[in-house]
């Protein structure tokens, strides 16, 4: 599902445990309650999901080192800490 463009899908309580969502559209789908356990997120746009009671385990996610303020490639919601919710940092690109 890599690539998807899922940004309004409706995917509350779904397995997607392990999925290759990498560089997937889910700004603003509704993933509240989904297992998403070892999922690949690498550069997927979660920008407004909904991720309340997701399981977010060992999730894979990226950084951009291209900026000073380390934003994040993956990009999450405002207030959302990857860490605390059991991310695993999977990917930095290097500096040009």
């Amino acid at each position: 599902m890599s690539y998807a463009d899922l940004s309004a899908a409706n995917l509350s309580g779904a397995n997607l445990r392990g999925c290759d969502l990498s560089f997937a559209d889910l700004s603003q789908a509704n993933l509240q309650d989904a297992d998403l356990r070892g999922a690949l997120l690498i550069s997927a746009n979660l920008r407004q999901a909904n991720l309340t009671e997701a399981n977010l385990a060992k999730a894979d996610y990226d950084v951009s080192r291209q900026d000073a303020l380390r934003l994040r490639t993956t990009h999450f919601p405002p207030n959302f800490d990857p860490i605390q919710a059991g991310l695993q940092l999977r990917h930095e690109t290097p500096p040009e």
